[in-house]
């Protein structure tokens, strides 16, 4: 059976060839946010896995690796049945994130999808951050490449925000690691949108993960809408009036 996986000269850049499913996609036929948030985590962990750290040697050194931010820019949507490649890539490290980019191309080469993720390395037990001069488990890349999407950075809180949803975190929702799955936060999103809105393509979508989300938790999303952006915050219920960030993100027009 021949592998759809190969790794590049660098041995850092692994080149994966794939198919775009039915399931995987929305009404428009084209591969959904949240499958895009999917594939990219599983492709990135399979990178790690075949340089020598799969997610149970990872835990077994006390570590978790967590997605931090996300930013993808969209030149056209995958359609259903397309023979694609994703591409990805562990970029030089920050002093408290992992960077992964993330290039997904049609069977004749057209650029679809580029893209960037911020993961976190945390302590398994006290789920503190650890420094990624700390996490020795490989040799860390010493390049890092430009990408075409916004960069991964902070998003601004708007002043005002219209409250849109409240959802009740399930099973169904959650990961290996006991937390809401980061390509839910998308399903949420697209959730929340008013209807005019849940139609339309993005251009750019970013989001930046601040509280981990558990079984029970209750999500209230909100939003403020300009021309071409729509900017949502998802913010934790802890108490009977309060709440904590959960996670900010961004939707481009």
């Amino acid at each position: 059976m021949t592998d759809p996986f190969y790794y590049e000269d660098d041995g850092f850049t692994l080149h994966f060839s794939d198919r775009v499913f039915y399931t995987q996609c929305g009404t428009n036929k084209k591969l959904s946010l949240f499958e895009l948030l999917k594939r990219t985590t599983d492709i990135s962990t399979e990178d790690f896995r075949r340089r020598g750290m799969s997610m149970d040697f990872i835990a077994q050194n006390g570590f978790a690796r967590v997605v931090s931010r996300s930013s993808f820019r969209f030149h056209r949507l995958p359609e259903r049945d397309e023979a694609i490649e994703i591409i990805t890539r562990e970029e030089k490290p920050e002093a408290l994130q992992i960077i992964q980019s993330y290039e997904i191309k049609s069977e004749s080469g057209e650029s679809l999808i580029s893209g960037e993720s911020a993961w976190m390395i945390i302590n398994s037990q006290t789920r503190r951050i650890v420094p990624t001069k700390n996490f020795t488990l490989r040799k860390a890349p010493e390049e890092r490449l430009s990408h075409d999407c916004i960069p991964n950075g902070r998003i601004a809180r708007p002043e005002h925000l219209k409250e849109l949803a409240t959802f009740k975190m399930q099973r169904s929702f959650l990961d290996g690691n006991g937390h809401v799955d980061n390509a839910w936060y998308a399903t949420l999103i697209i959730d929340s949108l008013p209807e005019d809105f849940s139609k339309r393509e993005p251009k750019d979508f970013r989001i930046n993960y601040s509280k981990e989300l558990f079984f029970n938790d209750t999500l209230v999303v909100s939003a403020a809408f300009d021309e071409n952006k729509i900017t949502l915050i998802g913010e934790k219920c802890t108490g009977e009036n309060t709440k904590e960030l959960s996670f900010e993100s961004e939707l481009y027009f």
